[in-house]
């Protein structure tokens, strides 16, 4: 009797404890982040967890701004990256000899032109993240591990603007060596499905342009390689790609994220910590952040030590102005800035100042040329712009842009070329 009392109580007392303990964690099967204009759904693979769907929401249905995707990719490097150019050298795009050279517009293609801008620099590490966990506040923490680096992205919704999605990644170093932290690519958009594509203040299209020199020194085109270019000259920090569908996709750094370009009251525009471009490591047409950028201020990792980078995606069903315009107005507070700048000059005196250039060919260096029965005008003017010195100068520039004409199906995006971004 004495004993069946024990083994009662002793059951009783296991069932009561076997109650209180929580539940193991399940791991879904799929994940779903949505609000009324966006929905992200990742999938469990055997690769790990990976995006089964990507789309803007609209009164036609879901639209695709590509095939999802949701790989990862970080760069490393043992060592700092090789700063010489890998080329092509200007020399491969016209004839030194028809003007004179210009060292200043020679070493900034170069520096433009070297492993970390070409992206082929370090070693890149792919992968789709094992493990997923719902957070408290209901966003969804990914974690991967390898044996370079330990990562940790926070994805949620911004309750404040429909369609954006807020990202915050975190590396933590294993081994000593630079790294650099690829914003994941959401999607790849086919070129066949591309309707336009930017990183603002360096180039813009609706096909690839092979001419390097066109596409990333004039930004007539999107270049065929996935360049990495520098925050200091990109008028809106963010690179945007729309799809034939109607759906365009943005990944947008968090403001702070880029160098200040005048800190401590001094120039420091050659501090270089946010890289952006239309493709991601790959080669593949995703619009894509890097931080910080490798060998770069911020990118050399002891073991131990960690890096965060925030950005945001922004997926909706519109064109890439009116997602353009939200990057720089909703983000980036534009007029609020202007609100609080204070004017010198009046805007009529302005005005005035730039008919008095334009109208005196002293000071605008105005020609008008007629080539193979083509009557066109130009600045000329000797500056960072290929092929703008002298009369043989000013010819090559014209048969560059007939021939760029010439081809079956090109759209001409500007007259003649501005001064390339890239080597600013």
């Amino acid at each position: 009797m004495k004993y069946s009392l024990l083994a009662t109580l002793a059951v009783a007392v296991s069932s009561l404890v076997a109650l209180s303990l929580p539940a193991p964690a399940q791991t879904p099967v799929d994940i779903t982040l949505a609000d009324a204009t966006t929905r992200l759904v990742w999938e469990n693979s055997s690769e790990g967890w990976r995006l089964r769907e990507v789309a803007a929401l609209s009164s036609r249905g879901p639209l695709a701004p590509g095939t999802p995707s949701g790989r990862y990719t970080i760069l490393y490097s043992d060592t700092a990256p090789d700063p010489r150019s890998l080329g092509p050298a200007l020399g491969s795009f016209y004839d030194l000899a028809a003007e004179p050279r210009n060292p200043h517009l020679e070493k900034n293609w170069a520096r433009a032109t070297d492993a970390v801008a070409l992206n082929v620099a370090g070693e890149a590490r792919s992968f789709f993240p094992h493990a997923a966990e719902r957070q408290p506040d209901g966003s969804w923490e990914f974690r991967h591990a390898d044996d370079v680096a330990e990562v940790r992205a926070r994805w949620s919704l911004d309750p404040q603007f429909a369609g954006d999605i807020r990202v915050t990644f975190t590396l933590t170093a294993k081994r000593a060596g630079f790294y650099s932290v690829a914003s994941p690519a959401l999607t790849n958009l086919p070129a066949a499905d591309l309707a336009w594509a930017l990183v603002p203040g360096y180039f813009q299209g609706d096909s690839f342009e092979k001419n390097l020199l066109l596409s990333y020194g004039y930004g007539q085109g999107l270049p065929d390689l996935p360049v990495v270019v520098r925050e200091r000259s990109a008028s809106t920090l963010a690179s945007i790609a729309s799809a034939h569908s109607g759906a365009t996709l943005a990944v947008i750094a968090e403001p702070g994220t880029g160098a200040d370009p005048w800190a401590n009251d001094r120039d420091t525009r050659a501090v270089w910590k946010l890289g952006l471009s239309h493709m991601n490591r790959a080669g593949k047409l995703s619009p894509t952040l890097y931080n910080p950028v490798l060998g770069e201020a911020g990118s050399q990792l002891a073991p131990g030590e960690s890096h965060t980078f925030r950005f945001r995606y922004t997926v909706r069903a519109a064109d890439w102005f009116v997602v353009y315009q939200h990057v720089a107005e909703d983000i980036y507070r534009l007029p609020q800035s202007l609100a609080l700048r204070e004017p010198r000059q009046a805007l009529t005196e302005r005005v005035r100042a730039q008919h008095r250039y334009v109208t005196d060919d002293t000071t605008s260096l105005w020609r008008v040329e007629d080539f193979d029965g083509l009557r066109i005008g130009a600045q000329s003017y000797f500056g960072t712009v290929c092929r703008s010195a002298g009369a043989r100068g000013f010819d090559q520039k014209l048969r560059l842009w007939r021939d760029v004409d010439a081809r079956p199906g090109h759209r001409r995006l500007a007259t003649l070329p501005r001064p390339p971004a890239v080597c600013a």
